[in-house]
């Protein structure tokens, strides 16, 4: 019986689609990576910093990965 109410993922997608970047050289630091994952306030580490080509939401999307 639970082998037939148990969820099937084959073909799942997630529902989270990061932007595209426009930005040539766009890279996450290290030091970056480390500050998220120490950071409380995630949002407002984020807004501290721009990359050029890059929206805040794909700033953010790619941030939360390691937080």
């Amino acid at each position: 019986m639970y082998d037939y109410v148990k969820p099937n993922l084959t073909g799942a997608e997630s529902s989270i689609v990061r932007p595209a970047v426009a930005a040539n050289n766009f890279e996450l630091k290290p030091n970056t990576i480390q500050m998220i994952q120490q950071c409380v306030q995630f949002d407002e580490f984020c807004n501290t910093f721009k990359i050029n080509g890059v929206s805040d939401n794909g700033i953010r999307l790619r941030l939360f990965l390691f937080r």
